[in-house]
């Protein structure tokens, strides 16, 4: 089977393509992602009417949580569309999945127009992006990643984090120009749909330059070898120890994440008008631009794992500061540890995506890294928040997340350096023509090849199947 084209000679307009094509995807991805979040008090008045203020507020952002619970679920229906038909074509289907849900947000008539169906729709709605968001950013990266020289593995595959930035920083903009230009009252009546409704523009132009993309040679390599039963299936099978690590070693990305992007700003902790905390948002992500292209240029220079272990150390010395400053510095003090916990995020991010993909091997790897991503993300990110108010309450202070935090960034390095074990292990022991299924009877066979023993040739072995 002839390749459309491979990771060697990848041309220079050929990279950009990919490149482009995956960020543009993942940017209107979060971009609609996230927009539901900002507006999440506007959206609650409008569909929750019969609810006091803060219980339509919390509906609305149970909304917002159910999106979560479907992450893992979309993980599994594009891993395995991924796996079985194409990057290519599982990325095409997410984006397809993002958009139409969201215009249809744009469209949808209020509560007092349709009664309970508004917000029934609504739900459904933000249950197809949950859906959509569980296939789309892991594609992207294995895609990139699976396109890219040896050499540019990181550099290639960070663009899809740069894309979820970039999605991130324009939907908190959007909501500062519709607060800035519009009143209250415009803004419920018909401002609030402007978001959804644009973005569905900007996605046609995302599918068209998808569509123009090339499948990627690992996977069509794989030609009449690839899996034959559910990839699903085979990981817990067969990988579930790495599952378990791939899993874990996101954790402080997650945690961290959340805890700088959510959980700070919306304390509010020094009485700072409200704007303060979007403007420290928006500092954060901008700050982790920059660190994660740095982050992935090094670790195609040094390798990913020295990068990720130090991005990880960096995390948990700084963690005090971030919120000791939280409390008791002033605003420019605050933006100072949030700028350098934001540039050790973004160092992390910069080569996580690359380890990631190098994991699992082609047949499982689109299942298994969407899969372990968005657990990872439902259990350590969409829960940090909650753990670290729940832990200040008890305990009153607020550096009690401190030791939440510490304890991610730890249990990150040890699942790195396990999982780096594991890789450089089978490396090592794995003759050439067998595949990464055998472990057990590659090391039989490594060993006893080595021994002088009359009865150790390769042939004995079979023989007596080992």
């Amino acid at each position: 089977m002839s390749l459309e084209i491979s990771s060697e000679n990848l041309s220079s307009r050929a990279s950009k393509n990919l490149m482009f094509g995956c960020f543009i995807g993942n940017a209107l991805e979060w971009f609609d992602f996230a927009i539901y979040g900002y507006l999440a008090s506007v959206l609650g008045q409008l569909f929750f009417p019969n609810l006091d203020p803060y219980a339509a507020l919390l509906s609305s952002y149970g909304v917002f949580a159910a999106a979560f619970i479907m992450r893992p679920i979309g993980a599994i229906l594009f891993g395995h569309l991924g796996d079985k038909w194409g990057r290519k074509k599982a990325l095409l289907w997410s984006l397809g999945g993002m958009a139409i849900p969201t215009a249809i947000m744009g469209l949808l008539p209020i509560y007092n127009s349709i009664g309970v169906l508004a917000p029934v729709c609504l739900v459904f709605c933000r249950l197809l992006q949950g859906l959509s968001v569980g296939g789309e950013f892991s594609g992207s990266v294995i895609l990139l990643t699976e396109h890219a020289p040896p050499n540019r593995k990181g550099f290639f595959s960070t663009w899809a984090d740069m894309g979820s930035s970039i999605g991130m920083i324009t939907a908190s903009l959007t909501i500062l120009l519709l607060n800035a230009f519009l009143s209250e009252a415009d803004l419920l009546a018909w401002g609030w749909r402007l978001p959804f409704l644009t973005s569905f523009f900007f996605a046609v132009g995302g599918y068209y330059l998808r569509q123009h993309l090339t499948e990627t040679p690992e996977f069509l390599a794989q030609g009449n070898r690839r899996c034959s039963t559910w990839p699903l299936k085979l990981i817990f099978q067969k990988y579930k120890r790495r599952l378990l690590l791939a899993t874990c070693f996101l954790m402080v990305n997650s945690a961290g994440y959340y805890l700088l992007i959510v959980f700070i700003p919306n304390q509010n902790l020094n009485n700072y008008p409200k704007i303060y905390g979007t403007m420290t948002t928006l500092f954060s992500l901008v700050i982790m631009m920059p660190a994660m292209i740095w982050g992935a240029i090094m670790s195609d220079k040094v390798g990913q794992v020295r990068c990720l272990i130090l991005g990880y150390f960096s995390c948990l010395v700084l963690a005090f500061p971030l919120l000791y400053s939280a409390k008791y510095g002033n605003f420019l003090q605050q933006l100072a540890c949030q700028g350098l916990f934001a540039t050790s995020l973004g160092f992390c991010f910069g080569p996580r995506c690359s380890f990631a993909a190098k994991i699992f091997p082609t047949s499982i790897r689109y299942s298994a890294v969407a899969l372990s991503y968005n657990i990872g993300n439902a259990i350590f990110g969409g829960t940090a928040p909650l753990i670290c108010a729940l832990m200040i309450e008890q305990t009153g202070t607020i550096l009690a997340p401190v030791v939440y935090i510490m304890g991610a960034a730890l249990l990150s390095i040890i699942s790195v350096v396990l999982l780096d074990r594991d890789l450089s292990w089978g490396k090592k022991v794995t003759p050439i023509g067998f595949g990464d299924q055998n472990y057990t009877l590659d090391y039989k066979i490594h060993k006893l090849r080595r021994s002088p023993h009359p009865q150790s040739s390769l042939e004995y072995l079979r023989q007596k199947k080992f």
